[in-house]
């Protein structure tokens, strides 16, 4: 039996895979820069954007850190961006929430192509279980983008369990668990190769990468299957 024959479980990245970032990042660009004409809000959003400059950076430097693998990482995380900058951890964590947990649940569904519903719903009917692995808190997100029911679990790194942003291996192993499925048994689909496919690698698990400018900025020789599109899910998992 090969590898595809023995999956009954799908987990899914969320941010670029099941939603178009490029998009969601445009809607959000142009909320935030809209308010520049607001001199009562200029520079705040001048603090607001080197925040975020920042927290973005400081989740790729983490990625290959020491520290991204002990509890509470998401404070860490917040703990060197409120250092770097010199600002209260409470605004920084305060703006964070708001930019990237608020704000993107008014345009999400926007972002999310028609066939992504129709392919999470076709999976179930199939008998696959679905889970969301995700770098960022991912209910409300599920939620508002009208997905959340198909999921039979969604796991966060910024979780206290999970403790670490992908690649490690922590999130995925809860996972896993929550689902009561094994390694071999289950696969994960994402768009990037640094973390997603990387994390499938590490845990045995089957990676599927979807195809996109981002997905090929990092160079392994690690097998995948690449597809192009959520709908060639239907073509692989009969």
């Amino acid at each position: 039996m090969n590898k595809i024959d023995s999956v009954t479980h799908i987990f899914f990245d969320l941010d670029g895979t099941l939603y178009n970032s490029k998009k969601l990042k445009l809607y959000i660009s142009l909320k935030f820069f809209s308010q520049f004409f607001n001199l009562f809000k200029f520079f705040k959003l001048i603090r607001d954007f080197r925040l975020i400059y920042y927290y973005r950076r400081e989740l790729e430097n983490l990625r290959d850190s020491k520290f991204n693998n002990m509890q509470n990482v998401f404070d860490t995380h917040i703990e060197k961006v409120s250092f770097k900058l010199n600002i209260k951890r409470e605004i920084v964590f305060k703006i964070i929430n708001l930019w990237f947990n608020q704000i993107p649940l008014r345009y999400l569904s926007k972002c999310m192509p028609t066939y992504v519903q129709t392919t999470l719903s076709e999976l179930k009917k199939r008998g696959y279980k679905l889970g969301i692995l995700s770098d960022y808190l991912a209910i409300d997100k599920l939620s508002s983008m009208k997905i959340l029911t198909y999921f039979d679990s969604v796991v966060s790194s910024q979780d206290t369990e999970s403790n670490g942003y992908k690649p490690n291996n922590n999130g995925i192993k809860r996972l896993i668990k929550k689902t009561n499925s094994v390694a071999y048994q289950c696969c994960y689909v994402g768009d990037r190769k640094d973390c997603d496919v990387l994390t499938s690698h590490i845990n045995n698990v089957l990676p599927i990468l979807l195809s996109t400018k981002h997905s090929q900025t990092f160079n392994n020789q690690t097998s995948y299957i690449k597809i192009n599109s959520l709908k060639d899910l239907l073509t692989i998992f009969r």
